[in-house]
């Protein structure tokens, strides 16, 4: 899927899509491992803001969290592109198994805008 130039345009947000997403995968999946180094990473100062509102520092902290809850909880970035020279705005879905005896699935998309610092 990275090398969908429909999907992702431009380098810059395939490399930041890719880092993110071997994090998450390293994260969400025993059988994946995480990056030794990531490309790129959340900064300690982060300025995180959800409209689900949030106790975590960075979205791969509130999936942490998330992981003692949901029956299973899969993320996938799908698309990303830059908006200048600092702006990445990835698209996203995320589908969690609700913890109850039907076992619903529910599919939340979205997108970020991450600003990029050296």
């Amino acid at each position: 899927k990275w090398d969908d130039s429909i999907a992702f345009p431009d380098a810059t947000a395939q490399a930041v899509a890719k880092s993110i997403q071997g994090q998450l995968n390293g994260l969400l999946y025993t059988e994946e491992e995480a990056p030794d180094s990531p490309e790129y990473v959340y900064a300690s100062s982060v300025d995180w803001q959800s409209p689900l509102g949030s106790g975590s520092t960075t979205p791969i902290a509130e999936l942490t969290k998330g992981l003692d809850f949901y029956n299973r909880l899969d993320v996938a970035i799908t698309s990303g592109k830059s908006l200048s020279t600092s702006d990445v705005e990835l698209r996203w879905e995320i589908s969690v198994v609700w913890p109850n005896f039907w076992e619903g699935r529910v599919l939340l998309t979205g997108k970020s805008i991450l600003s990029l610092n050296s």
